[in-house]
């Protein structure tokens, strides 16, 4: 048997720290769309996690955003690397980690949103895998991420579980059910999660229930798509929305649970251990 070359095994290491990071199935991925994103999203997501840690999971964020108000940018850290450079072979995964506390890591993924794009021969299954992997590490992975071109990126789509973000009002929910007929169109998806934003503040109890039910009723009927209602964002925190993600999130459905990738991930990588559709 022939000995690998340098760039062969470079091609499987960066396939095992794949697997190392998505892999254990108990995992959850969520990805959080934000339908309108506004200030305060990044720290929501980053409170949540932290609520996660609290009660012992291992939590892995992954960020889509830049600029100041992103998940990164909280932590006080600079990024060396994005996800999208563990994908072309320019680093190993393990070097996209940000270390935000003991039992929470941040990955950066601006460039990896935006260079992978609907429509790239097996992209929905590599992120898929990707996510996947980086499930080893972690009980948790959250997504912060949010609508471009009137769809979600292929890292958000690939996640076990997809939800909307939104404010319980007429153009923010118009906006949303968009959103949802896209997602049952294009990748046939009919378990979609909800997070209601600013729910206690500006509508009260009753009143988003209320918007919830219409919303949801309307989507089964004319999209064949469930709708649940993972938690609330208000003026009481995030607490709902952690108790939501640890007592009514669902495993992930046998349709994006991904196991067993090993062949697929090394799959992924040409000889020189880069993405064969990126080169």
């Amino acid at each position: 048997m022939r000995e690998l070359t340098l760039a062969e095994q470079s091609a499987v290491d960066q396939a095992a720290g794949l697997r190392r990071l998505f892999g254990n199935r108990s995992a959850r991925s969520v990805s959080f769309v934000h339908t309108r994103r506004r200030p305060g999203s990044a720290m929501n997501v980053a409170r949540t996690a932290n609520v996660l840690a609290s009660h012992g999971h291992q939590v892995i964020i992954v960020d889509e955003y830049a600029g100041p108000d992103s998940v990164t940018a909280i932590t006080g850290q600079t990024a060396d690397f994005d996800l999208f450079d563990a994908f072309i072979g320019d680093c190993s995964l393990e070097d996209t980690f940000i270390k935000a506390t003991a039992k929470i890591t941040v990955v950066p993924a601006v460039r990896a949103a935006r260079e992978f794009g609907v429509g790239e021969v097996d992209i929905e299954q590599r992120m898929a895998a990707c996510l996947s992997e980086l499930g080893v590490k972690a009980g948790f992975v959250l997504l912060d991420s949010g609508v471009r071109q009137g769809d979600v990126s292929q890292l958000a789509r690939a996640a076990d579980h997809l939800a909307f973000v939104t404010r319980p009002v007429g153009s923010s929910i118009t906006d949303t059910y968009a959103l949802i007929k896209t997602q049952r169109e294009r990748a046939g998806r009919q378990l979609i999660q909800l997070v209601l934003e600013g729910s206690g503040a500006e509508s009260g109890a009753r009143d988003y229930r209320t918007i919830f039910q219409n919303i949801q009723a309307t989507a089964h009927k004319h999209l064949d798509v469930n709708l649940n209602l993972l938690g609330t964002l208000d003026s009481d925190g995030v607490n709902d929305l952690a108790d939501g993600l640890l007592t009514r999130l669902s495993p992930a459905s046998p349709k994006h649970a991904r196991g067993g990738n090993v062949v697929r991930l090394r799959g992924m990588f040409g000889p020189s251990g880069l993405f064969e559709s990126v080169v």
